[in-house]
């Protein structure tokens, strides 16, 4: 059945298929923990269907959802219940994966978060720095500063261990 919520002709099923994956590893990648990082993603898409003003456009949609997350997550962080207890570490979903990129997995998610959006969009999600300075309203030099800052931070971490 198809749903005009989302625009024209746009399966809402599908589009929650299409994106789940990666708005689930962008809010895990803030709260480390499965059963909150569900919440995060049910509140990102809920959102969407709540928003009219909605990006056109695979990138934009892209883009929407991982910037949305991030601040879903960061809000959720905030509080003070949340930041006061110690995050459930949950590495089963990433038991499949070789140990280099559990390895770097493990150094992402202890980047400060402005470092760890920066490298997601632009690694994983393939933004250029330019994209990404306009989605997250800042400068482009601090985009290139962030990403400059977080291999650098990755570097240090890696060699540690």
């Amino acid at each position: 059945m198809k749903f005009t919520v989302l625009g024209a002709q746009d399966d809402p099923d599908a589009f929650y298929r299409k994106y789940y994956p990666m708005v689930y590893r962008v809010c895990f990648s803030y709260v480390k923990n499965e059963a909150d990082a569900l919440d995060m993603l049910q509140d990102t898409f809920m959102r969407w269907l709540e928003t009219d003003n909605k990006p056109q456009g695979e990138r934009h949609e892209t883009a929407w959802l991982v910037v949305t997350a991030g601040n879903i997550c960061r809000n959720h962080l905030k509080s003070f219940r949340i930041s006061r207890r110690e995050p459930i570490r949950d590495t089963d979903i990433v038991a499949d994966c070789d140990p280099k990129a559990f390895e770097l997995l493990e150094a992402v998610l202890r980047l400060p978060d402005k470092y760890k959006t920066a490298v997601f969009l632009y690694y994983y999600e393939g933004f250029d720095t330019r994209e990404i300075a306009e989605l997250t309203k800042t400068k482009e030099s601090t985009v290139r500063t962030h990403l400059k800052r977080a291999r650098a931070g990755l570097k240090g971490l890696l060699s540690e261990e």
